[in-house]
């Protein structure tokens, strides 16, 4: 009989068939997935078309929901934004004039100390 020497590669090629679905089944384990699920989203052989159906319309209403949420909090911080914006003008103007009236006090207290002065 003939001695027959598999090559590297025939060993590394047979390492890798045996050895990539128990990586892969250990690596779904491990992070708590569904091996069989991930295997059909690989392969595209979803046996649960009505499954996916059904959490797709689930997904959808439920992202209206949110959408919807997410809709009247902007409207809500829009109008609390120009809310905020109003107030600032209305406090810059009052600073403002603050500012003017402190300058007319100087020039007063300037001219009553220049008076006292003489």
């Amino acid at each position: 009989m003939s001695k027959t020497r598999l090559t590297p590669f025939a060993r590394f090629f047979l390492f890798v068939i045996l050895f990539a679905p128990i990586a892969y089944f250990g690596a779904a384990f491990i992070t708590g997935e569904d091996p069989k699920k991930g295997l059909e989203q690989i392969t595209g052989n979803s046996q649960s078309s009505t499954e996916n159906i059904e959490e797709t319309k689930e997904n959808k209403e439920e992202s209206t929901l949110v959408l919807g949420q997410l809709k009247s909090e902007i409207k809500n911080l829009e109008s609390k934004v120009s809310q905020l914006t109003k107030e600032l003008e209305k406090s810059k103007s009052t600073l403002e004039d603050k500012d003017k009236t402190i300058e007319k006090l100087k020039i007063q207290l300037e001219t009553l100390t220049n008076l006292h002065k003489k």
